[in-house]
């Protein structure tokens, strides 16, 4: 019994010394890599620059990738996605980490161009159509008659958050059901958009019967497998 006993202490005893040992041994030790010069210790905030942020951004304190897309930044697309693929993406979990990019005034259409939703299942040009009642003097006795508006709009993103219910757990909306405004569905409410939809739903309904979840664990759990599922789907165009 003496024997188990002195066994046991010198095994809780090498177990609680052991990574105490180890990281004295670290703690006088040296970092692996060598600090960047200081170029210039006077840089100038960007806490007065406008933004579409709610919350301030600044430079102070943070480890800051800052860039500049220019006059044109739709011209610079390609850059923007590389950097968010490359780099935001990667380094996203870091503390204090960001991406500033700077633009000039006067180009805030074409930055909202550039943006796209993270789950966007279903892309779209086709121009946004609205239809409203030219006269309404009673609202309970309609007389149908209407003009269309037409807005001629940039390729534009539907996400695939906007495809399942909201309360009901295990119910998606594929078609002109999906979750948007009156003003949003002028655009997406035709066969091709619609036909986007559901095919996004049916890959996305084979994923919630192959890991057993409902609609919405598929963007929280598992929204990288499902974008893989549908760019493995696409189909080529063949030359003719």
């Amino acid at each position: 019994m003496n024997t188990s006993k002195t066994k046991r202490n010198i095994v809780l005893g090498i177990l609680f010394f052991l990574p105490v040992a180890f990281l004295l041994m670290l703690y006088p030790a040296k970092h692996n890599y060598k600090p960047l010069d200081v170029v210039n210790n006077e840089v100038t905030d960007i806490e007065n620059f406008y933004s579409d942020r709610t919350d301030s951004i600044a430079l102070k304190d943070h480890i800051t990738v800052l860039g500049f897309l220019g006059k044109s930044p739709l011209k610079k697309s390609i850059s923007a996605l590389n950097l968010k693929e490359l780099v935001y993406d990667k380094f996203k979990g870091f503390k204090k980490f960001q991406i500033v990019i700077v633009v000039p005034e006067g180009t805030e259409e074409d930055v909202k161009e550039l943006k796209k939703f993270p789950d966007a299942v279903v892309m779209e040009k086709r121009e946004v159509d609205v239809h409203y009642q030219i006269i309404l003097e009673d609202e309970n006795n309609p007389d149908f008659i209407s003009e269309a508006l037409f807005y001629n709009t940039p390729l534009y993103y539907i996400p695939y958050r906007s495809l399942y219910s909201k309360n009901i757990k295990n119910l998606f909306m594929a078609g002109r059901n999906f979750s948007t405004s009156h003003v949003g569905l002028g655009g997406p409410r035709v066969m091709r958009t619609t036909g986007q939809m559901g095919a996004a739903v049916g890959l996305a309904a084979s994923l919630c019967n192959k890991y057993k979840v409902n609609p919405r664990e598929i963007y929280t759990k598992y929204l990288d497998n499902y974008l893989q599922l549908i760019e493995d789907q696409k189909s080529i165009k063949r030359s003719e």
